[in-house]
């Protein structure tokens, strides 16, 4: 059986960008690796998914955060610099209760249904939803590669602290030009040999 690679696009929503109620420093910074390791998926068949914030107006995460994500509003749509055609799309985040940072219970089922292997992942922020989908997967035998380029903190400080959490749990800190040159298994197989 071929080893199957999925590509998830973490919450690439215009309130997560510069200028958003929860804009990430340097989040601008990304559009151009992102659009570039999509690009590639579409061009290697992978297939390709996006995790959205899609939160209540009433949701208790917001006592700790500004108010984004809500669903059906502006600020909750893709931003519009990025390629997100035929992706699929995953809302986490909907039950008031639930802050939903992590990506991967709302992907899971998909991911296991399409024989996945291999999980890249982009996206914002690194210290929060990045870094809870990427340990899940690992925890779940995902083979996972996080692309530090296409990835921005909150906290710069605090995104250090997840690499390294996220590279305990077993997930690569590799690149989108390093993906792109070597294809995912290579990167995975060059990164246990070392």
């Amino acid at each position: 059986m071929t080893k199957r690679v999925a590509l998830l696009n973490v919450d690439l929503q215009i309130d997560f960008f510069v200028g958003g109620p929860l804009g990430v420093t340097g989040s601008n910074e990304i559009i151009k690796p992102v659009n570039k390791i999509n690009e590639y998926a579409i061009a290697q068949g992978y297939i390709r998914l996006a995790s959205r914030c899609w939160h209540k107006p009433t949701s208790k995460h917001f006592e700790k955060w500004p108010a984004h994500g809500i669903e059906n509003t502006p600020g909750a749509q893709f931003h519009p610099d990025i390629k997100m055609d035929g992706v699929k799309v995953f809302d986490k985040g909907t039950d008031p209760e639930d802050d939903g940072y992590d990506p991967y219970p709302v992907i899971s089922k998909y991911l296991d249904q399409n024989g996945i292997v291999y999980l890249l992942i982009c996206g914002l922020a690194t210290d929060y939803c990045v870094k809870a989908g990427a340990i899940s997967a690992a925890k779940a035998r995902y083979k996972v590669i996080v692309m530090e380029d296409a990835c921005r903190a909150v906290k710069p400080e605090d995104g250090v602290i997840a690499i390294n959490e996220m590279k305990k749990a077993g997930v690569i800190i590799s690149t989108t030009d390093e993906v792109i040159r070597l294809g995912p298994e290579a990167v995975w197989s060059i990164a246990h040999s070392r």
